[in-house]
């Protein structure tokens, strides 16, 4: 490990490039603030290159926002773009892993080091000359490269925590509007368990893996294929044989529910449409009782209850034996609606 400036590691990249390409435009405001990424939201127009004011980059330069640097804005370049010159453009040497320069950039001593050299106070920025005299520990590159794989694979797994707590609370905010919907309209009588409303305990699905299969066996849904919005994916397919299918096949309004790590709550309307399926040990399928159907709450946003569609009027249907006992608190299957 050795002490280097980092105008040593890395150069600056200036040139706006020939008048010959069009390609998407990254400005300031586009970088979201200690996180290294750019703001999905906002869609990058598109500029020709040679314009003033502007550098062409290329896949593995780092841009960092000499603009109020204080707000961390940093970027690893994943495809050719043009660059505001208020971003510093950096092009790592060859010795130097662009992933593990971008998490540098995005570290509290050199962020620290671009708000003091800063200058100016209405709009303090750093210039090139004062930011490349930053002095940093540089590890070998295979180090390098090791502390990047390590820091990637622990910020995707709180990105996850993070979509799913969010997500949580986004189903909690739509419960609690539906609640507050079904009160205003005079729908909302009275609360009463989720098992007074089914015509059967909740049952666990199936404990197989599925397999591509042939086409006429019936579909097996798991956790992984549910969209947040409660659709079904159709990419990665499997199915399960009929005879080990039959004991968790779906009738039409059954509702899938997930039950574990962070996709809880997750839920799935099954419909004839989409034709013969099962499902997996990771969900839970309730099966609604239509007797019972005018004590839903009916509301219309996503996460909400509907009646007419979690208990179809006419539904006739009998539920399979559960594979597992439900014993609530208190009691055995034989008294699982109490």
């Amino acid at each position: 490990m050795r002490l280097e400036k980092l105008k040593r590691i890395a150069s600056l990249v200036t040139e706006p490039g020939p008048e010959t390409e069009t390609l998407p435009y990254v400005a300031l405001e586009n970088v979201i603030g200690g996180t290294g990424q750019l703001d999905q939201t906002m869609e990058l127009p598109l500029r020709r290159t040679g314009e003033p004011g502007t550098a062409r980059v290329r896949q593995g330069d780092v841009l960092f926002g000499k603009l109020r640097s204080y707000l961390a804005k940093s970027w690893l370049v994943n495809r050719d773009v043009l660059a505001s010159t208020e971003l510093l453009a950096l092009r790592p040497r060859r010795d130097v892993e662009p992933r593990w320069l971008a998490y540098a950039t995005l570290g509290e001593p050199m962020k620290e080091w671009a708000v003091t050299t800063s200058y100016g106070s209405k709009m303090p920025r750093t210039s090139w000359e004062a930011f490349g005299e930053f002095q940093l520990l540089v590890p070998p590159y295979a180090e390098q490269g090791a502390i990047a794989d390590f820091l990637d694979a622990e910020t995707d797994r709180i990105d996850a925590v993070i979509r799913g707590k969010q997500y949580l609370l986004a189903r909690l905010d739509e419960r609690e509007r539906s609640l507050i919907e079904a009160t205003l309209l005079g729908k909302a009588t009275s609360e009463v368990p989720l098992r007074r409303l089914l015509m059967c305990p909740p049952q666990y699905g199936a404990s197989e893996s599925g397999s591509p299969g042939e086409a006429d066996w019936p579909r097996y849904v798991r956790i992984s294929d549910l969209h947040d919005d409660g659709t079904l994916k159709n990419d990665d397919v499997k199915r399960l044989s009929s005879g080990t299918a039959r004991p968790y096949l779906l009738e039409d309004g059954d509702v899938l529910v997930a039950r574990s790590g962070a996709t809880v709550g997750k839920s799935f309307l099954y419909r004839e449409s989409i034709g013969p399926a099962c499902f997996a040990g990771y969900l839970i399928r309730l099966r609604f009782d239509p007797n019972r159907r005018g004590c839903l709450p009916r509301g219309s946003r996503r996460g909400s209850c509907d009646a007419a569609v979690l208990a179809p009027r006419g539904c006739t249907s009998r539920c399979q034996p559960p594979t597992r006992s439900w014993s609530p608190s208190g009691g055995g299957s034989a008294n699982w609606r109490r």
